[in-house]
């Protein structure tokens, strides 16, 4: 049984937040290999320890020298929210941030209804998929939230709403993964 990635992440952080208290160092091959088991955290920068441990060894990191790093979304008129690294935008718009974004098509880059502006932090890669969607509906200023990963923090404007739309539903649960898988330009 998996855990859902938010869950673990959590899990994984307080983890290495029991260690810092008690001061069980670690060293680096077991962080990064509880990093990669865990998928989430990051090893984001290393404090130096003033300690002088007297051993003659190097000297090893202690867990309250990490910080776990989720990517932060912040959704215009909805706040800010962490989300799970590489979540697919459309699908923490809707989860985590609670926002009535359409994705008629599944988030399948057919229909461009999960339509969102950046207004910080837009990433420079694309889809193939959403730049001939966008192109061929002659859109521009705006990108497809279902072809987007949170791998970074970014600020987005949710133009296209439920709310006001007419339809009766947002449209099918988009996947968890880029569909079509993404070929990137």
């Amino acid at each position: 049984m998996r855990l859902p990635s938010r869950l673990r992440t959590i899990l994984a952080c307080a983890m290495l937040e029991y260690a810092a208290l008690v001061g069980s160092p670690m060293r680096p091959e077991e962080i990064q290999a509880l990093m990669r088991q865990m998928n989430q955290p990051k090893l984001a920068h290393v404090i130096p320890d003033k300690s002088d441990h007297g051993d003659g060894g190097p000297e090893l990191p202690t867990a309250n020298q990490i910080e776990c790093a989720m990517p932060k979304l912040t959704v215009e008129s909805y706040g800010t929210f962490d989300v799970a690294d590489n979540k697919r935008l459309v699908l923490a718009i809707e989860q985590d941030a609670k926002v009535d974004i359409l994705h008629a098509c599944g988030g399948n880059a057919r229909c461009t209804t999960c339509r969102i502006e950046f207004i910080d932090g837009e990433p420079s890669a694309m889809t193939a998929a959403e730049k001939e969607r966008l192109e061929q509906r002659g859109l521009s200023g705006v990108r497809l939230s279902c072809q987007i990963v949170c791998d970074h923090d970014m600020s987005v404007r949710a133009i296209s709403r439920l709310e006001g739309s007419g339809r009766p539903d947002p449209g099918r649960t988009p996947e968890e993964t880029i569909q079509p898988p993404p070929v990137w330009t």
